[in-house]
């Protein structure tokens, strides 16, 4: 996916992968390249395939379209973003997206209008949420691409007044999209995108719907925080459980421990009667020894 930054001459070139790569202790399902305008790959030291033009349209016929030039050729050059697109679009076969005509920003006198980019974070991190024709892409930190067909609900709160709203995105488990979630109830993840601006909150939500099977029982504008706030309300209620649990296992802990007090105190008890009674007989026998 090759994506322009709103308000500069920057680009990314977002590469969703089918099989995650391990970079240190971490899965990466998505690579991102980032490209200015000065990135250029110069006719005078341009890039050289090792295959001849010949065995590159063997060996990759779909690079070339009907009718079209071959999109590899052993000698590339030209900004650096549109080299990468062609090699990635002739060696992989898969379909290469862009700038998404069918939704753009109404976020008057922002960088953003009239694109299909947004303004948003994603937890702590600040970044741009591209409503395309596939599903949503979010860039720069943490990379995430979420397919619509993978959405299970999208929903906003309603009675919001502020120039900002959060939209909540739920996924299965099982989805391609890898974000940082805010849970995982029922085996499924949900994405807060925050910061979006008011302005554009219903278009969203209307073109999510147009692409989200189901989209008229998946997106939902909910009444209250509340609405927003349910998996948070079911996580604080398990460590409440759990709180529980503990304390309940203290007080039988606390019951034994008196229980054993209370047995060690009544051995105590019977011992010094005990003694009590042996010293007794004892000066009686004495006293007897010496009347006689």
């Amino acid at each position: 996916t090759a994506l322009c930054i709103p308000g500069t001459t920057q680009a990314y070139l977002a590469v969703v992968l089918s099989r995650p790569i391990r970079v240190g202790s971490s899965d990466v399902h998505n690579v991102v390249f980032g490209f200015g305008e000065s990135d250029v790959i110069e006719e005078a030291a341009p890039l050289k395939l090792e295959l001849s033009d010949s065995e590159l349209a063997k060996k990759f016929p779909t690079a070339a379209g009907e009718g079209s030039k071959n999109l590899l050729s052993q000698v590339m050059h030209g900004p650096t973003l549109d080299v990468l697109c062609k090699l990635f679009r002739g060696v992989t076969d898969k379909p290469l997206t862009g700038d998404n005509n069918e939704f753009r920003s109404r976020d008057k006198g922002s960088a953003t209008e009239d694109s299909c980019a947004l303004r948003s974070q994603l937890r702590s991190s600040e970044g741009l949420l591209y409503v395309l024709k596939s599903g949503l892409v979010f860039l720069h930190r943490p990379a995430s691409y979420i397919p619509y067909s993978d959405i299970t609900e999208a929903k906003v709160d309603a009675s919001s007044t502020g120039i900002t709203f959060t939209m909540l995105v739920t996924v299965a488990a099982h989805s391609t999209a890898v974000a940082t979630s805010t849970g995982n109830k029922n085996n499924q993840l949900t994405f807060a995108f925050g910061g979006i601006k008011t302005a554009d909150r219903d278009s969203l939500l209307k073109y999510i719907a147009s692409k989200v099977p189901h989209g008229d029982r998946v997106v939902k504008i909910v009444s209250s925080n509340a609405g927003l706030d349910e998996d948070d309300d079911d996580e604080d209620d398990d460590d409440d459980s759990d709180d529980d649990y503990d304390e309940e296992d203290d007080s039988e802990a606390g019951d034994d421990s008196d229980n054993a007090d209370s047995e060690d105190g009544g051995k105590k008890e019977k011992k010094s009667k005990k003694e009590k009674k042996s010293k007794k007989e004892k000066k009686s026998k004495k006293d007897k020894s010496d009347k006689k």
